[in-house]
């Protein structure tokens, strides 16, 4: 076990250095608006963002002969309609914004200018892959899938599924009451 008392730093480096630290993270402003949506801001993400992740949602269930893929089952417009209600939950909703940065910031470093659309079926999913691998892109992932999947199967009053095209591929009975109108989402 290492004597704690070897370290090389003394009392006054300490306070020095801690005191640096918090001086730096008294200096950074943090607006409020920028947490917390608003009439104007509601979902904090940008349309360059949601067609990215459009373009992702095409690539985890893509149209196939037999099959519908996300835009479809109208996957980006019911991923919307959820991070869009007033009653989101901020924590959640700033998750999935850093989500969508983390991917940018990562895909950008790796392909510099090119967009994700640019790029070949293979290596969309080499990418999607080694995203999925890093801190935050796992759990990303996981909730844009997920969506893509709730999309599918919601009852099409809620944006997703319309003309219940995933219930009929999955040849799925809805169950009945059927809700009437969106309430509480």
């Amino acid at each position: 076990m290492k004597n704690l008392n070897s370290t090389n730093l003394s009392r006054r480096s300490f306070l020095i250095k801690t005191s640096s630290v918090l001086a730096l993270l008294s200096s950074v402003k943090v607006n409020a608006m920028t947490l917390m949506p608003n009439e104007s801001n509601r979902s904090l993400i940008t349309v360059q963002q949601w067609q990215l992740i459009g373009q992702i949602q095409n690539h985890l269930l893509p149209h196939e002969k037999n099959s519908p893929g996300a835009s479809d089952i109208n996957a980006l417009e019911y991923l919307k309609s959820i991070y869009q209600v007033p009653t989101v939950d901020i924590k959640e909703l700033n998750e999935f914004r850093q989500g969508i940065h983390h991917f940018q910031l990562l895909f950008q470093r790796k392909y510099q200018k090119q967009s994700f659309i640019s790029l070949s079926i293979a290596e969309k999913e080499i990418f999607l892959r080694w995203f999925e691998k890093t801190r935050i892109g796992g759990a990303w992932l996981n909730i844009l899938l997920d969506m893509v999947l709730e999309a599918l199967l919601t009852d099409p009053i809620y944006g997703g599924n319309p003309n219940e095209i995933g219930w009929k591929w999955l040849q799925h009975q809805a169950g009945f009451p059927r809700p009437t109108k969106v309430s509480g989402i």
